[in-house]
């Protein structure tokens, strides 16, 4: 069963079907007279609940025997997921490089409107400057991402410009 699978999602990937990097669809949605963005991360949540369903399975049958379940995933996924493949999650990422660069992360802030739309923003204090990035969405912690993932970016032009912030290396 597991080779079948493997050989599946290797062709769909190698006929650029499935895009493990990025999200799998994406608008643009006028509201209030700024230009947002919803942000789905299906091709990624799919893929999550589909090996997710797997590793219950295997852990099911084999008894819940862990190391079953750790020996058929590192077959499976080897090919796959690497260290090097797997790309790091956005809020995670904001999170490490506010740590290692001792910036102050406030907490994500998010707004529903009447239409069950949610307004999600992020924010980082760098030497006193708020630096703040905001998406539109249908999914709270969808839109966090996508606010994580443009002030990481945002972060990464300013660090290349700005004398006063250390020059970042950013992976997204």
């Amino acid at each position: 069963m597991f080779p079948s699978i493997f050989k599946h999602m290797k062709e769909c990937k190698n006929q650029n079907q499935i895009n493990f990097e990025e999200p799998t669809y994406a608008r643009n949605l006028p509201h209030q007279n700024f230009e947002t963005h919803v942000i789905f991360f299906g091709g990624q949540q799919t893929l999550g609940d589909i090996v997710e369903s797997l590793a219950g399975a295997v852990l099911l049958d084999s008894g819940f025997n862990c190391d079953t379940v750790w020996r058929v995933f590192k077959k499976l996924l080897a090919p796959l997921a690497t260290a090097e493949t797997v790309p790091i999650e956005p809020t995670r990422e904001l999170r490490e490089l506010c740590d290692e660069y001792k910036f102050e992360n406030r907490k994500p802030t998010k707004i529903k409107d009447d239409n069950n739309n949610v307004l999600s923003t992020v924010t980082v204090v760098v030497n006193g400057k708020e630096i703040s990035e905001t998406a539109w969405g249908t999914n709270g912690n969808s839109t966090t991402k996508h606010a994580c993932v443009q002030l990481l970016k945002t972060l990464k032009v300013w660090s290349q410009l700005s004398s006063f912030l250390p020059l970042i290396y950013i992976t997204s």
